[in-house]
């Protein structure tokens, strides 16, 4: 679980020391369009200061290349994430069988912790997990039974890249742990950065 661990840590780190790269070098170029516009500014003003103010407006010129600048780094920004996403997936599919195992008892451990303190104890659950951990399920049922003494009812595969779903018989109670929602979330939680650099 550890190297699981280290492995994220390492493609993160490379993934984000890309990301800073490429969005430095976007930042550069934006700070080169402005500053080109701003020369040509200055250049005409001299040479026709009244004429430039009425006819050609360089001010909102500016404002539209600094507008033009600022989606030029939210573009970067935004693929470097779909990167991120991509490497994220890779990773994750190419896991071995014994981490995805660890890590799916992990997961176990975290959703059931969660219906312990929201919903308090329960007898029996479904888990739902990707169709290539189907052949983990009795290292599964095993592992609740001792651990927790919840009978797992039923193993079913679910379109997921991997992690699991646990529910109550009932349907009640559902707990989505899988990859595909914790990926969701971290890459929900970079967006709104991207969108207030656009308009500050």
């Amino acid at each position: 679980m550890e190297s699981l661990e280290l492995l994220k840590k390492a493609v993160l780190e490379k993934a984000l020391k890309e990301a800073e790269m490429k969005i430095n070098r976007a930042e550069e170029e934006a700070k080169r369009i402005i500053e080109e516009v701003e020369r040509i500014k200055k250049n005409r003003i001299e040479e026709e200061k009244k004429k430039i103010i009425e006819e050609l407006n360089y001010d909102a010129k500016i404002a539209e290349a600094k507008l033009r600048a600022r989606l030029v780094i939210h573009d970067v920004k935004h693929q470097i994430i779909k990167e991120i996403e991509k490497n994220i997936i890779n990773l994750l599919m190419n896991l071995n069988t014994e981490v995805r195992l660890q890590s799916l008892f992990r997961l176990l451990d975290e959703a059931l912790q969660h219906i312990f303190h929201s919903y308090g104890n329960i007898s029996q659950i479904i888990i739902k997990v990707s169709k290539r951990d189907t052949n983990l399920a009795n290292q599964l049922k095993e592992y609740v039974r001792s651990k927790y003494g919840i009978e797992v009812v039923g193993i079913e595969s679910t379109e997921i890249l991997g992690g699991l779903i646990i529910e109550s018989p009932d349907g009640i109670i559902s707990i989505d742990n899988s990859y595909n929602s914790r990926i969701s979330i971290i890459l929900r939680n970079m967006l709104p950065n991207l969108a207030k650099e656009i308009f500050q």
